[in-house]
């Protein structure tokens, strides 16, 4: 791995007074529906690893644990593509209502009205022996 960068997605979202994106993320809606208060109503950090590697005449930049990657002609090029690329993965999934299913699926745990990313065991460069 040449480059690995903590980097965090801010995903702002638009209120709505029944709140699929609570739904989603396991809150209970009767609270949002009590409080009138959406506790994504603001925008929300979503902590992801960067990894950053060449292949031929692109540069690669995967979002760990997200599973999202984007390409550019340079190291900066591909982060600034795959900052977009996750934001509007992040924002799709919370606009259908599947934010914290999706979220959940990637190893995040939610912690009141945020979402705390996997800990890292670790990250490590592997060799793998292969038959010719």
């Amino acid at each position: 791995m040449e480059n690995q960068v903590p980097r965090k997605a801010v995903l702002k979202h638009a209120h709505s007074k029944r709140c699929a994106t609570s739904l989603a993320a396991g809150l209970n809606h009767r609270r949002v529906a009590e409080t009138g208060s959406c506790p994504y109503a603001e925008t929300m950090q979503i902590e992801f690893t960067v990894q950053t590697w060449r292949e031929g005449n692109q540069y690669i930049a995967h979002a760990m644990p997200l599973d999202v990657a984007s390409a550019g002609n340079s190291p900066t090029a591909a982060r600034a593509a795959l900052d977009e690329a996750v934001r509007l993965f992040l924002k799709t999934a919370a606009d259908h209502g599947s934010l914290g299913e999706v979220l959940e699926e990637a190893g995040y745990t939610p912690e009141g009205s945020a979402w705390r990313s996997p800990a890292w065991v670790s990250i490590e460069r592997a060799c793998a022996t292969v038959s010719a």
